[in-house]
């Protein structure tokens, strides 16, 4: 048969004009590729995921450090107080140091839980930001 492919037209095989066409009448040459515009957009997005883990591991390690500081401190306070408490003679004394204790205790946790809640926002917007930002690229205007 020559030089003829199947659908009997003499060449490469393809019908006239359509040499460089890919998907949906697409330049299959080069930039317009589907395929290769499909593989650019799924690596530019893994990429930005890749940097999303690193950055919330990274604020996995700021969080575990926030918590061991402010366990310090909250231990630190507990032991202030038993230490008070000790020292003393007076029953009401104990009590109102108690109360006291419990009291400020329930303000500093509801700041330590605050401040973790501002890291967690923090890095969640800071992680997300290159996914977001690849996300927006690839998608056609």
């Amino acid at each position: 048969m020559g030089d003829q492919d199947r659908s009997g037209q003499a060449g490469g095989g393809e019908p006239s004009g359509a040499a460089s066409m890919g998907w949906a009448g697409q330049d299959s040459t080069g930039a317009g590729n589907p395929g290769d515009q499909i593989t650019r957009s799924l690596k530019t997005v893994t990429e930005a995921l890749k940097v999303a883990g690193e950055r919330v591991a990274t604020s996995s390690q700021e969080v575990g450090m926030c918590a061991i500081k402010q366990a310090e401190q909250n231990t630190q306070q507990l032991f202030d107080t038993l230490r008070q408490m000790a020292a003393t003679k007076n029953p009401k004394e104990v009590t109102d140091l108690y109360t006291r204790f419990v009291t400020e205790s329930a303000k500093s946790h509801a700041a330590q839980l605050r401040e973790i809640g501002e890291i967690f926002a923090r890095t969640s917007r800071e992680a997300w930001a290159p996914v977001t930002d690849a996300l927006k690229a690839q998608t056609p205007k």
